[in-house]
């Protein structure tokens, strides 16, 4: 790092991570690039706080497991005789989980940096099911090996009242479900790659655009689990975004910089768009919503397009080099598209919270505060030019299934 030429990275500082995807937990850009031949390395870790709630399609919070709870009778479980019930379930999760994301890039022309974003995702879903089968419960029938179909009324004798075991089994050979357990799982999630051009600059604007495309290597959906996450989308998805910053600065180091001094500011507003483009996935069709089927299709399908908008300011803090960053962010995912060639239902897959395919809305809040060395590496009283960053992510409101949910995180940058 100490062959970096110094003033060359008078704009390295503000060169934010490219995150263009409304999915993603990375925020707070701004329109400033990498100089010439400058590469840099930008890691973030975001820990989410375990959480329970998502919102629900009218944007009012509601339990992960409350799809779930309820009486265990035709309305839950298609096949069942009308009126016939084994009871009471309950459903308890608590989602947890970390990301990271590894963001090498490079300075191309002097407005020119190009980059690529690799996330890398764990996910800890605690599952806890419950079945009341007991007097009192609603329960008329239960389990009978004796009697054709296995289900028999309760008055019958040999017949046992259900458990939560009886019920993953008749899931899984109705249905060909998964049992309905805890999971956890680490992976890749989609590789985006992508360039930032700065074409404008003057003493008070900067403005930049970013294009790229993002990559199916995420792990989707599994269509058999009810209780998984996906990684990715499945899909292949083109990128735009507009940076664009107002600075109120004095000439100096810091302004050169992108990173104002104590008592000065600058303001940024960034516009994302994702298009999804159209594919074919093998999917579970069920009529209304209901995940309880056992139909599947190659289905025809076009992802929502998503669309971010973002204010945000960086305050000088005391010292040099200390910054913090308050923003706002909001983001929509317009309605997913089905079709296919058997007749199915296939509107329903909207409905469907848990793979968040309907239309979706969030609002989200993040404060963050910023130290660089830069500007003592440029003074010589350091050896390297680093970046450190503490953030705190809150998504206060939201609808289609997004989790309602608190992250902290935090990133470091290397330039060499």
């Amino acid at each position: 790092m100490l062959s970096i030429p110094r003033m060359k990275l008078w704009l390295a500082i503000g060169a934010g991570i490219m995150c263009m995807a409304v999915g993603n937990f990375c925020y707070a850009d701004d329109a400033a690039v990498l100089p010439k031949g400058v590469s840099r390395m930008f890691l973030q870790t975001d820990f989410a706080i375990p959480w329970d709630k998502r919102f629900n399609s009218g944007g009012a919070p509601e339990l992960y497991g409350q799809p779930f709870t309820g009486p265990l009778n035709s309305t839950l479980i298609p096949g069942l005789p009308p009126g016939a019930s084994f009871g009471q379930s309950a459903v308890d999760v608590e989602r947890s989980g970390y990301q990271l994301i590894f963001q090498p890039a490079y300075g191309v022309t002097d407005r020119l940096s190009i980059g690529l974003i690799i996330p890398v995702y764990a996910f800890y879903n605690n599952v806890n099911p419950h079945v009341n089968s007991g007097p009192g419960s609603g329960a008329t029938v239960g389990f009978n090996p004796a009697v054709p179909g296995g289900i028999a009324p309760l008055f019958v004798p040999g017949t046992t009242r259900a458990t939560v075991q009886d019920i993953n089994n008749l899931l899984g050979s109705r249905f060909g479900l998964k049992p309905v357990q805890s999971w956890e799982e680490t992976g890749i999630g989609d590789i985006e790659a992508g360039g930032r051009y700065q074409y404008y600059r003057s003493e008070i604007v900067r403005a930049s655009f970013t294009g790229g495309a993002r990559f199916p290597t995420g792990k989707t959906d599994d269509q058999d689990n009810l209780a998984d996450s996906a990684f990715g989308k499945g899909t292949y998805g083109l990128l735009a975004q507009f940076q664009t910053d107002f600075m109120h600065q004095t000439d100096g180091l810091g302004k050169r910089l992108g990173f104002p001094d104590p008592g000065e500011w600058f303001i940024n507003t960034t516009a994302r768009y994702v298009y999804n483009l159209p594919m074919t996935q093998n999917l579970r069709v069920c009529p209304g919503g209901t995940p309880f089927c056992n139909t599947k299709d190659d289905v025809h399908s076009k992802i929502g397009d998503e669309f971010q908008l973002e204010i945000s300011g960086r305050l000088g803090m005391f010292i040099k080099g200390l910054n913090f960053t308050p923003l706002y962010m909001y983001g929509h995912k317009f309605k997913d598209h089905y079709s296919g060639d058997k007749g199915l239902d296939y509107g329903a897959l909207n409905q469907q919270l848990d793979n968040t395919r309907g239309e979706a809305t969030q609002h989200i809040l993040l404060l963050q505060l910023t130290y660089t060395t830069i500007p003592l590496f440029l003074e010589k009283q350091l050896p390297a030019p680093l970046v450190f960053s503490v953030q705190w992510r809150d998504r206060f409101a939201g609808s289609g299934g997004l989790p309602k949910n608190q992250l902290l995180g935090f990133t470091v940058q290397a330039f060499f």
